[in-house]
């Protein structure tokens, strides 16, 4: 698909899954390649966009995969090479964990409604905030 370090996916209906896409390239020191690999004739390579974070959709029955307000990521530079995820709190709302840096995010509408570091008690430092998740109470979300 177009993606490059996708996980966290999640089922927003009967039909559609989310993967949280890092979108990152690694380049893994000390390995060491034997020989160049060309591609077969069958086979092309994927553009999986830029390096910011962002959020795709496949949609089963059709078979499509979508962005999901790509242009809220690129604006606000949410990136992390690791992890990272998000949850849907409502069709228009959801909530994302950029993980390395430790930033939580609200996002309604396209526009950033809620955004803080994971703090640390030590000052000049955040904690890793590693796959927050949103807890429903009574049918609230807390």
């Amino acid at each position: 698909g177009p993606f490059v370090h996708q996980h966290d996916v999640d089922f927003l209906n009967d039909s559609v899954l989310i993967f949280y896409n890092n979108n990152t390239f690694r380049n893994w020191a000390g390995a060491k390649i034997k020989k160049a690999r060309t591609l077969g004739k069958d086979e092309k390579f994927v553009y999986a966009g830029g390096f910011n974070n962002n959020l795709v959709s496949y949609n089963l029955a059709t078979k499509e995969f979508t962005t999901i307000a790509d242009s809220v990521f690129k604006a606000n530079k949410i990136h992390t090479a690791t992890e990272g995820l998000v949850e849907f709190l409502g069709p228009n709302t959801y909530f994302v964990e950029e993980q390395n840096p430790g930033i939580l995010w609200v996002i309604h509408n396209d526009k950033v409604v809620y955004k803080d570091v994971f703090r640390s008690q030590h000052e000049g430092y955040h904690h890793l905030p590693n796959w927050n998740r949103v807890i429903s109470y009574g049918g609230k979300r807390l």
